[in-house]
């Protein structure tokens, strides 16, 4: 049984474009309106009747559900990046234009009366450019986070043929649509460009490449079709199939689009939309609030490092976060100016088993730095990752970019998730030397993953933290 918090991502988009559309609708009407009787009040005119504001009101409530259920009719509420802006333009003015129509002959027919048609030329006007404006910065906002490698998806194209081919054209092209082709997967062409491997070696390559999607344009191999379906729906990847029934696998699938190729949704893996929504508010609830309150902390313990020894405030270095991305990490500094540079020289000396790096007396700690770890107060920074959304509160540990290098295969699973400042290993086994034993808790968190074991882990850790166990 599906919990309540899961639900297909397209619903979720759906509604959010669908109420932010009404709220601009609505908004603009009583805008339109009541713009127009304050200009009849300041210039001293009597409205012809009590009645008559609400009557205006009324009317372009109607035209708001008209405009709503044409934007319905034509598509605009699908999911998102299935149109370009240019389209829903069109559309957006194709419904104001059409649902104007009707309320004006509903109006004229019906016979109720004075109508501000002013009023409601100001309102179409408003809804017209409220609408495209919210739009057009929604596509900037997507545009921008798909040139950071935000919210995109990556694709494995089974079939390196001409139809996989075009495929991989179409959705290089199209840029906008989030899809980023990270190679080909093909038995009978196993030399060609960027052919990455063969059917059989799906579960690598997908892990490898951080793949969200499997495509498969095998015209006519059904058999290699069908194992490339079993591996990806083993390693719990979306799966699209480009028109071709397959001996009857494509039947009574729904038809999607890819851009302009058509597709075959044969498998889609359940995305907790209304979960990751909940974890994303508690990050940006509890980062803020964090960060204002813990302010006077950060200046006293800015101090202290500073007049503790010469060298920044703030530790700054990239670490590997979700699907490999790299981000610019946030601490308080507690070693020497020239740590980094002494690392290689100590690794020898590393307490923990594995690719990540750990010493109980680190020499290159000082004074305050032992203080600040030991009570996990150099963390604190790291609010500032969260708010920006490179981290969470809770979830895997970012490792630097040398522990990352020594990561095997299996190690990337981890980097499925958003990384943060706890997490289960952090509250269970926070001095476990074991590499294989920190993965393990790692990928428990990930496979079993709730809001409300985030809110546990959060409240486990903060007696820890009081009890100064930080190394």
């Amino acid at each position: 049984m599906k919990a309540w918090w899961r639900t297909d991502q397209t619903r979720w988009i759906h509604k959010e474009f669908l109420t932010t559309d009404l709220l601009c609708l609505l908004v603009s009407a009583c805008a339109a309106v009541y713009t127009r009787v304050l200009a009849v009040h300041v210039a001293g005119i009597q409205l012809p009747e009590p009645g008559y504001v609400k009557t205006q009101l009324a009317l372009l409530f109607l035209m708001t559900v008209l405009v709503a259920l044409f934007c319905q009719n034509y598509g605009l509420y699908r999911a998102r990046r299935t149109r370009r802006f240019i389209d829903e333009a069109q559309v957006i003015a194709k419904s104001l234009l059409l649902s104007s129509v009707l309320l004006v002959g509903f109006v004229l027919l019906a016979d109720i009366g004075p109508i501000m048609w002013d009023a409601m030329l100001l309102a179409v006007s408003l809804q017209f450019a409220t609408m495209l404006a919210w739009r057009y910065h929604e596509f900037n906002r997507t545009e921008r986070r798909l040139s950071d490698g935000v919210g995109t998806r990556n694709v494995l194209i089974v079939g390196a043929g001409v139809l996989g081919r075009q495929i991989a054209q179409s959705l290089e092209r199209e840029r906008h649509l989030g899809y980023v082709v990270k190679g080909f997967v093909d038995n009978n062409y196993p030399n060609a460009t960027n052919v990455l491997g063969k059917v059989e070696e799906i579960p690598q390559l997908a892990r490898a490449h951080f793949v969200d999607e499997v495509v498969i344009a095998l015209p006519w191999d059904s058999e290699l079709a069908a194992k490339a379906t079993i591996e990806a729906r083993r390693q719990r990847l979306n799966i699209k199939l480009v028109p071709n029934f397959y001996g009857g696998m494509g039947w009574n699938a729904p038809l999607e689009y890819m851009g302009h190729v058509p597709a075959f949704a044969l498998h889609r893996e359940p995305i907790p939309a209304v979960a990751l929504l909940l974890k994303r508010a508690i990050d940006l609830i509890a980062s803020s609030v964090g960060l204002a309150v813990l302010s006077p902390m950060f200046a006293i313990l800015a101090i202290a490092i500073a007049l503790d020894s010469p060298g920044p405030v703030f530790y700054r270095s990239y670490r590997v976060g979700k699907k490999g991305r790299r981000f610019l990490f946030y601490k308080f500094r507690t070693m020497v100016v020239n740590a980094d540079a002494l690392k290689e020289q100590l690794r020898k000396f590393n307490e923990r088993k594995g690719p990540f790096f750990k010493m109980a007396n680190d020499p290159r700690m000082t004074r305050v730095g032992k203080f600040l770890r030991r009570y996990s107060l150099d963390e604190l920074p790291q609010l500032w990752n969260v708010l920006k959304g490179d981290m969470s509160l809770v979830g895997p540990r970012p490792h630097p970019l040398d522990d990352f290098q020594q990561y095997s295969l299996d190690h990337l699973r981890r980097l499925d998730v958003m990384p943060g400042m706890t997490g289960l290993w952090q509250v269970q086994a926070r001095h476990e030397s074991s590499w294989e034993a920190n993965m393990n808790l790692d990928l428990e968190y990930i496979e079993h993953w709730t809001p409300w074991l985030d809110i546990k882990l959060i409240l486990q850790t903060i007696p820890i933290v009081l009890k100064g166990l930080g190394q």
